[in-house]
């Protein structure tokens, strides 16, 4: 149905009645003027002219009509806002969590660090969550939803630092050195009033959620969670330490996992290096290899160079007279073998197979030792020389193929990125991505091994928190096996639902590309390690028997802080003692281990409907939430994944405070300097907003999307308003729809009504929210506003009180609220929350349960269509009387600005076809069409009305009609009725029928 009407969106809407929803003065008891302009195509003021309503009060008949009363307001109350916001997020959470006889919900909440202020991006999260929760609370179940917030981590001890060093700047003292202790005390400081400060902002988008009892990766109790599943997966064999490469921050001196990487366009110094062969060559002339390298730092790391099997490979004479080995695919690459006019710079000397090179061996340009040539199914023709220069210290590839040919694992790198004493003097101490690499190009400079440099352009890891350069290195880690459980871990996101379904692909991916995971961190603030060392040897003692001792002693002994309190020995296994010295790791968990063990707060066995986060996490939380939870319980975490993209303004561009495109979300709500560029949404607008976002890619933010929120958001108050004010004076059994009085207008509204009522639910329980916005203005725009509104107010202000066709169109109105309030009720929580309070009398559904709860969402719940409401062939009937509706206003509007009428009561209209089954369908309906156009008399003839004197259409109507057809009009020939001011009194002055009997009483 809803299809149907979309299709008809443009018809209706040319000539829809803003004034319909629009034309009411916000005053403690107001009336519609009784000066109502009876034109759809004539009513464009969103004021009334307060000359014209005080004459209309004055006018003798106009306490006798039934106009709009309510104190429902054309904005939002401020003043009430904390009240609303109270019930309808902390009151609505604790009432509904302990309504024990429903399903249970649970939409898990993934924590956001707890290091700033809340973002734009955070209310787009927090109220998309808020309205899936909202949605299912109307269907009955009761919502499990607690909010999150990641306490541990650089982030929060970076900040920490930051704000530390400032501290010292301002007192002229150098930035202070501070004890484990004490960055933790300030860290926790920094989260404990960052929680504080997000969660007002939270609150204040109206997100209903536990608020009082959040969980917080830094509070004693989850930390004992958290070591409870390390201590399981000790046992499954799953954790172990390896001296190997990692990603390694110098910027903030610690190892990172994959997840916390961002690929950024970096230039580095490319450079072809020879290494000359020591053995291996069959003849006399001597030859070097040609490697290829953008780290040049990793030279003086270098233990072997690796070749393909499977590649050719020539020794080619170089115009210098030197001889190298290069791929033979590579030659036409290197620019240094070409002349200025593009000719080879070389001739080939003989070519062989790469196995043929496996043991040789070279010189490299920091060793006096030799080194091995090695195979290596990585090496590719793709780039470089053909010959991979290999540091096992350096890159996994380069580790793995060290392993299986007993190389050493070298990394003469410390914490800081520089250059240890283990590597040559001239390099110690130089930072590695900086002046240790043009130190190492000097060096090769010297040896006169630097056969070509450049610069080079590429995607390289960064820090996502430092936003700075990263390196691999090789350190004593400690890792969680992820093959182990790898296929387990697919077989669970084959199974679960996602939204889009292109997650599916993304998380499978990086599971299947993740081996092990490097989950500790060499910081002060977070979990510590549960592991000790023997003081002598070095060796890491670590059981399931001695992570559940250590947890033990935090636990006892107030949290994780004990860790740096308490002695050495008071964590070693009493059995253990006697074998020491001990001392306890400096190690902390991985922030990802902290948040993705969260699940645990659900219970041993609970699984949760919805995590629902950003794309980003798909190789973060959704990871290691899986992964924990596999590793430990041998099943996913949740039922289904939702992502949505990210912030961009209107020109697609990525938000950023540089760029100076960031609209901060109270921005949004409140306005900002600049009323009149910025003139604030309320919470409705940022709601709606989010809403009305097709939130599965980037989503766009800027003043123009804004301000079709904020209209949209107006719209849909105002059309409460409407239904509100027209609602007066009765009670709830004004929802049963009566026997008779439902006019053909009223059946078509509630079809119409239905249709967008089941499109709204279907939208929310697929979580395409921007589809239930949609049926909602389409509904808003072209039935009510367009059509229904205007064409009612004269049976709704005119009519008797009790009357049959003023009662029916109040059920339809009744009906219309109900299901309003409920298909926006998810979205607007606040607005419904109002409308209640002035709605009660229709809105409150009698309830088994008795309670002192109060508001909408305690009075509801989502109300199914009755089946009898669907009327399909009338709707293409309506599609035609559109039509002709907006035919006969066109017509109208001619003579209006001819001056002809002023209104479209003044007109009579014929409508005449020659097509006798046309003819025949709209005899019935002339009635219908009076109140669409909103004229005194329509009149359908085979014949155009000979006599008008007031024009007709230039052309037939044809567009969407089966048969041509003529619209003509004249001047109304009856009078005007003083009271409802149609055109239908047998004498000047005189009231017509229907107002006779209304005035006088009867029906």
């Amino acid at each position: 149905m809803i299809p149907r009407r979309l299709a008809l969106a443009a018809v209706a809407s040319s000539s829809g009645p803003k004034s319909a929803i629009n034309g009411l003065r916000s005053t403690p008891a107001w009336h519609w003027t009784a000066s109502r302009s009876a034109s759809s195509t004539a009513t464009t003021t969103n004021q009334q002219n307060p000359d014209t309503m005080a004459a209309a009060r004055q006018h003798s008949y106009a306490h006798t009509l039934q106009l709009p009363q309510t104190a429902f307001g054309m904005r939002p109350d401020q003043r009430l806002r904390p009240t609303y916001l109270k019930r309808t997020t902390d009151d609505l959470y604790q009432w509904q969590a302990a309504q024990t006889d429903r399903d249970p919900f649970i939409l898990h909440d993934g924590p956001p660090y707890a290091n700033g202020d809340v973002h734009t991006g955070h209310a787009l999260n927090k109220i998309l969550k808020d309205v899936i929760n909202r949605h299912q609370l109307l269907e009955g179940r009761t919502v499990h939803y607690v909010p999150g917030f990641d306490c541990h981590g650089m982030p929060i001890e970076h900040k920490a630092l930051q704000e530390a060093a400032k501290e010292a700047k301002k007192l002229k003292l150098p930035p202070p050195k501070l004890t484990p202790l004490e960055v933790r005390a300030r860290a926790r400081a920094l989260a404990t009033a960052t929680v504080a400060t997000q969660t007002a902002a939270f609150k204040g988008f109206a997100v209903m959620g536990d608020w009082d009892r959040p969980y917080l990766t830094m509070a004693p109790e989850y930390v004992t969670r958290q070591l409870k599943v390390f201590e399981k997966m000790v046992e499954r064999g799953l954790i172990y330490r390896q001296n190997k490469p990692v990603y390694f921050s110098p910027s903030t001196q610690t190892a990172l996992a994959e997840a916390e990487l961002e690929y950024e366009e970096h230039t580095s110094t490319s450079v072809y290096v020879k290494m000359p062969f020591l053995t291996g060559p069959t003849d006399s002339t001597p030859v070097s290899a040609l490697i290829w390298t953008t780290t040049p730092w990793t030279l003086p790391a270098n233990q072997a160079i690796a070749v393909h099997a499977d590649l050719e490979y020539a020794v080619i004479a170089a115009v210098s007279g030197e001889h190298w080995l290069v791929g033979v695919d590579r030659l036409a690459d290197l620019p240094f073998l070409r002349t200025d006019d593009g000719e080879p710079a070389y001739t080939v000397v003989r070519t062989m197979q790469g196995r043929n090179l496996v043991g040789w061996t070279y010189r490299a340009p920091f060793k006096s030792e030799p080194c091995p040539v090695v195979a290596a199914d990585y090496v590719t023709a793709d780039s470089g020389t053909g010959l991979v220069h290999t540091a096992p210290g350096h890159g996994m590839d380069d580790y793995l193929t060290g392993l299986k040919h007993g190389l050493a694992v070298f990394s003469p790198v410390d914490d800081y990125g520089k250059f240890t004493s283990e590597t040559l003097p001239e390099l110690v101490g130089k930072p590695v991505l900086g002046d240790g690499t043009t130190a190492v190009l000097d060096l090769l400079t010297t040896q006169n091994v630097l056969v070509y440099q450049h610069k080079y352009v590429h995607k390289y890891p960064y820090d996502w928190r430092s936003k700075k350069p990263v390196i691999q290195r090789a350190t004593p880690q400690w890792f969680a096996a992820i093959d182990a459980i790898k296929t387990e871990a697919t077989s669970a996101v084959n199974a679960i639902a996602m939204v889009p379904e292109t997650g599916r692909t993304r998380l499978r991916r990086y599971v299947a590309d993740r081996s092990e995971w490097c989950i500790s961190r060499q910081r002060a603030w977070g979990v510590p390690i549960p592991v000790v060392y023997h003081a002598e040897s070095g060796e890491p003692f670590m059981t399931p028997q001695s992570v559940a001792h250590i947890a033990q002693v935090l636990e006892a002994n107030g949290g994780a802080d004990a860790w740096w309190t308490l002695p050495d020995e008071a964590f070693v296994l009493p059995e253990m003692r006697a074998k020491g010295p001990w001392k306890k790791g400096a190690d902390t968990m991985d922030v990802w281990f902290d948040s993705g063990t969260s699940w645990t707060l659900l219970g041993s066995d609970t699984v949760a409907d919805v995590y629902f986060e950003g794309s980003d996490q798909h190789r973060g939380w959704f990871q290691s939430a899986l992964l924990t939870s596999i590793a430990t319980r041998g099943h996913a975490p949740y039922k289904k994944i939702i992502t949505h993209g990210f912030l961009v303004d209107e020109k697609k561009q990525k938000m950023s405070k540089s760029i100076g495109n960031v609209v901060a979300p109270d921005t949004i709500i409140n306005g900002g300097s600049d009323k009149k560029a910025a003139p604030g949404y309320g919470v409705d607008g940022l709601r709606l907003w989010v809403a009305m976002a097709e939130y599965t890619r980037d989503i766009a933010l800027g003043k123009q999307v804004l301000a079709s929120a904020g209209e949209a958001a107006r719209k849909i108050r105002n059309t409460c308003r409407y239904l509100l004010g027209n609602l007066h004076g009765v009670d709830a059994s004004v929802l049963t729809l009566p026997a008779e009085g439902l006019t053909p207008l009223d059946r078509y509204v509630l079809h119409e009504l239905g249709g967008m009522s089941r499109v709204v639910q279907a939208a929310y329980r697929s979580h395409a929210y921007y589809k239930a916005v949609q049926a909602i203005n389409v509904f808003t725009n072209n039935v009510l506003s367009a059509v229904y509104f205007e064409a009612l107010k004269d049976r709704l202000y005119a009519d008797a009180p009790a009357s049959p066709s003023r009662r029916a169109a109040q059920s339809v109105l009744a009906n219309t609220l109900v299901h309003y309030t409920q298909a926006i009720a998810p979205i607007l929580p606040l607005m419904v929350e109002e409308i209640y309070d002035h709605g009660r009398h229709v809105l409150t559904a009698p309830r088994a349960d008795k309670t002192e709860a109060d508001g909408y969402f305690v009075a509801r719940k989502w109300e199914d269509v009755p089946a009898a409401w669907d009327q399909p062939a009338l709707a293409d009937d309506f599609a035609k009387l559109i039509t002709v509706r907006n035919a006969a206003n066109q017509l109208l509007e001619q003579l209006r600005l001819r001056k002809l009428i002023k209104t479209n009561q003044e007109a009579e209209l014929t409508l005449s076809t020659a097509d006798p089954t046309f003819r025949a369908f709209l005899e019935p309906y002339a009635a219908t069409l009076q109140s669409l156009v909103v004229s005194s008399h329509v009149c359908v003839t085979e014949t155009p009305d000979a006599d008008a004197k007031y024009g007709s259409t230039p052309d037939h109507v044809e567009a969407g009609l089966p048969a041509r057809l003529t619209l003509t009009a004249r001047r109304a020939r009856a009078h005007k009725c003083p009271r409802c001011w149609n055109y239908w009194s047998a004498a000047e002055g005189a009231l017509c029928a229907r107002c006779t009997a209304a005035v006088g009483g009867g029906q």
